[in-house]
C-alpha cells in the first residue's frame, strides 16, 4: 500500500484508545510519583505507598485518583479512594466520577457512585449523569439517575435528557423521559433548539419516534428554523423522510433559506432525493418551485471572486454549485430557473464559471438563454481559467452558438407560422391534390368572404413541369 493511499477512517473506539494512550504517556512523565505508578500499572508499589508513615499528602492521592478514573484502573482507584476525598476536582472542575462516566469506565462509575456527589457539576455545569447520557452509556445512566437531578442544567441550559437527544442515544432518551418532570427537562432555554430539533440534528429516527408524540415539529427556534431544517442541514436523509410529512417544506428561516436549500448548500444528495422523490416541493408554480428561492434577503455578503460566500437572493441551484456537488446540481436542474440572478446580478452559470466548476457549468449552460451564456463567457474573459481548463471557454462558446442557432430557427418557425395564419390559402395541400391547387381560388381567383385577407397576397403561378 502506497504512502499516499487514503487511510481508513478510525472508529470512535480507536480514537478514544489513542487519547487514553496519550494521556497515559503524559502521566508516566508526571512529577508526581503516585500518578506515574497508576499510569504504569504498578499496583503493588501503589499499595506500599499507601502504607507509608507519615502518610503521603491527600493532594497527591487525589491526582492519582483522577488519573485512575480517567484510565479506568479500578484497582488503583480503590487504593486512592481510601486516602482522599473523591469529590476533589481537576482544573476543569471534573471529579473522578465525571471522568469515569465521560470515558465509559462503567465499573469505576459503579464503585464511585456511592462515594461521590452525583449532582456535582464541573465548570461547564455538566454532571456525571450528563456525561454518561452524552456517551450513550445506558447502564451508567441508570446507576447515576439514582441521584436524581433530572432537571439540572449545564451552562448551555441542557439537561441530561437534552444531551442524550442531541447525541441521538434513543435508549437513554427512552429511559430518562418518564423520570422526574420530563416536560421541564425536555425544554431548553428560550429560542434554543428544542429536544426534537436536537434529535433531528443527530439523525436518530428512533429518538424522533419517541419525541414526536410530545413535540410540535413546526415549532421554531431563535433563527426561525424547525426540526426538518436541522435534519436537512446535517444530511440525515432518514430523519428528513420521517419529518417531511409533518412539516411545511416551504417554511424559510430568518435568512430566507428553506430546508431544501439547506440540504443543497451542504451538498447532501440523499436529503435532496427525499425532498424531490415525490415531485417538486409544495409551492410549485408553472413547473418552477418557489421553495427553491430565498423568500427574503439576508445579511450575507455579495458573491465575489476573491471571497465566494453565500449572497442574498440565491437559489438552491446556486447553493448546490457552491457546495461543489455535481449530483445535487443534476437533481435540481428540472426545477430550477436558470435566468434567476442573486443580488450581485449573477446566475447559477456565472457562479459555476467563477468557481471554475466546469462540469457544473457545462451541465447548466445548454439550459440557459444565449445571453446568459454570453455573460458567463465575458466573465471568463476577465477571470480566465487555468491553462489545463482553457478549453472550457471554447466549449461555452460552442454552446452559445448552438443556442443562438436554436433561437434563430425558432424565430424563423414562428415567423412562418404567423405568415401562414395571415394567408390560410398557402396551407399545404393534400397529397392527392394537383400541384398548385392550394393557390387556385374556387371562384376564378377572386377572394371569398371568409378569406378576405388573401386578396392582399399575390397569386402564385402554377409551376411548369420540367422537361427531361
Amino acid at each position: 500500500m502506497s504512502d499516499d493511499a487514503q487511510q481508513p477512517e478510525k472508529t470512535p473506539e480507536e480514537l478514544a484508545q489513542e487519547a487514553a494512550d496519550e494521556y497515559r504517556a503524559v502521566c508516566r512523565r508526571s512529577p508526581h510519583p503516585l500518578t506515574r505508578m497508576v499510569a504504569a500499572g504498578l499496583l503493588e508499589e501503589l499499595k506500599v505507598a499507601a502504607q507509608e508513615r507519615p502518610p503521603i499528602h491527600s493532594e497527591f492521592w487525589s491526582r492519582a485518583l483522577l488519573c485512575a478514573a480517567r484510565l479506568g484502573e479500578l484497582d488503583a482507584l480503590r487504593v486512592a479512594a481510601a486516602l482522599t476525598d473523591c469529590d476533589l476536582p481537576d482544573n476543569e472542575g471534573q471529579t473522578a466520577l465525571m471522568l469515569a462516566a465521560k470515558h465509559g469506565h462503567r465499573d469505576c462509575v459503579v464503585f464511585l457512585a456511592d462515594l461521590s456527589a452525583p449532582s456535582m457539576p464541573d465548570k461547564s455545569g455538566q454532571t456525571a449523569l450528563m456525561q454518561a447520557a452524552g456517551r450513550g452509556d445506558l447502564d451508567a445512566v441508570k446507576i447515576l439517575s439514582r441521584g436524581a437531578g433530572f432537571s439540572q442544567r449545564d451552562r448551555n441550559g441542557d439537561t441530561a435528557l437534552l444531551v442524550a437527544a442531541a447525541a441521538g442515544h434513543a435508549k437513554c432518551v427512552e429511559f430518562l423521559l418518564p423520570l422526574g418532570d420530563n416536560r421541564e427537562a425536555a425544554v431548553g432555554l428560550e429560542k434554543s433548539p428544542t429536544i426534537l430539533m436536537r434529535a433531528a440534528r443527530s439523525g436518530s429516527v428512533q429518538a424522533l419516534d419517541l419525541l414526536l408524540p410530545l413535540s410540535d415539529p413546526q415549532e421554531l427556534d431563535g433563527r426561525q428554523a424547525h426540526a426538518l431544517a436541522y435534519a436537512a442541514e446535517e444530511g440525515h436523509a432518514d430523519a428528513v423522510r420521517r419529518l417531511l410529512p409533518l412539516s411545511d417544506a416551504r417554511l424559510a428561516n430568518a435568512d430566507g433559506m428553506t430546508s431544501l436549500m439547506a440540504a443543497a448548500s451542504h451538498g447532501h444528495v440523499g436529503c435532496l432525493r427525499v425532498f424531490l422523490e415525490n415531485g417538486p416541493p409544495p409551492g410549485e408554480q408553472d413547473g418552477r418551485s418557489t421553495s427553491v428561492f430565498y423568500s427574503k434577503n439576508h445579511s450575507g455578503r455579495d458573491l465575489d471572486l476573491d471571497r465566494l460566500v453565500r449572497g442574498a437572493g440565491q437559489t438552491a441551484l446556486m447553493l448546490a454549485v457552491q457546495s461543489h456537488s455535481v449530483e445535487c446540481v443534476q437533481l435540481l436542474l428540472p426545477i430550477s430557473d436558470f435566468a434567476a440572478k442573486d443580488d450581485g446580478g449573477r446566475t447559477a452559470l456565472d457562479i459555476a464559471a467563477l468557481l471554475q466548476q466546469w462540469p457544473m457549468a457545462l451541465l447548466i449552460a445548454p439550459l440557459c438563454a444565449p445571453a446568459d451564456v454570453k455573460t458567463s463567457i465575458e466573465l471568463l474573459a476577465k477571470h480566465p481559467p487555468q491553462d489545463k481548463d482553457a478549453h472550457v471557454t471554447g466549449n461555452l462558446q460552442a454552446i452559445y452558438e448552438q443556442l443562438s442557432m436554436r433561437d434563430l430557427l425558432a424565430d424563423i418557425k414562428a415567423s412562418t407560422a404567423s405568415a401562414a395564419a395571415l394567408d390560410p390559402t398557402a396551407a399545404t395541400p393534400p397529397k392527392d391534390a394537383p400541384l398548385g391547387a392550394a393557390a387556385s381560388s374556387p371562384t376564378h381567383g377572386e377572394p371569398t368572404g371568409n378569406n378576405h385577407q388573401s386578396a392582399l397576397v399575390a397569386p402564385k403561378s402554377p409551376r411548369r413541369p420540367r422537361t427531361l
